[in-house]
């Protein structure tokens, strides 16, 4: 039965991080009606941006974070400027070629930069754990919990009772 409880602790963490991405995805669906082919190529190159920051550059984990949202920022700004801005008024079939192109070329970046190396971050992770029971949850099952738990929140919120999250649904629902 520990087991079980142990599996099922993992398997909500790595949930809760899938949701995160499916997010994503809903966001980008609704505001564009085109799906976005390249998301996880996105989600992949902000992991290695974020790597890079964290172990090779050596900076402390608040500022690694920070760095990764800055370098995304910057990186969804030039990408919707440069490839998905001129399609506007195009069919949507135009929109989901241009990110399959995206997802090429972003693949293409990671093998030149990281030459494709499976990197892991858990070394740098905080040695937070907890015990319930017999089951132990891993530092990285919990804080990839916690962390997802706090970003859905803060969307819920924001998609809710801000200004911004109000106009963005209207968009969503008719442009």
């Amino acid at each position: 039965m520990t087991f079980f409880f142990q599996l099922l602790v993992t398997g909500l963490s790595l949930g809760m991080m899938y949701a995160l991405i499916a997010i994503g995805f809903v966001v980008i669906f609704k505001c564009s009606q085109a799906f976005n082919i390249a998301q996880g190529q996105i989600v992949m190159l902000g992991a290695y941006i974020g790597y890079t920051f964290l172990m090779p550059l050596g900076l402390p984990v608040w500022a690694a974070i920070l760095a990764a949202i800055a370098v995304a920022i910057v990186m969804g700004l030039v990408i919707e400027r440069l490839t998905i801005r001129p399609l506007l008024g195009q069919p949507a079939l135009a929109v989901v070629m241009m990110t399959i192109a995206l997802a090429g070329v972003m693949d293409g970046i990671a093998t030149m930069f990281w030459g494709g190396n499976y990197v892991t971050y858990h070394e740098s992770l905080p040695e937070i754990s907890a015990q319930v029971g017999a089951v132990s949850i891993p530092p990285s099952s919990l804080l990839a919990l916690i962390v997802s738990i706090i970003v859905v929140a803060i969307l819920m919120f924001l998609f809710r009772y801000t200004k911004i999250g109000l106009a963005m649904r209207a968009t969503a629902e008719d442009e």
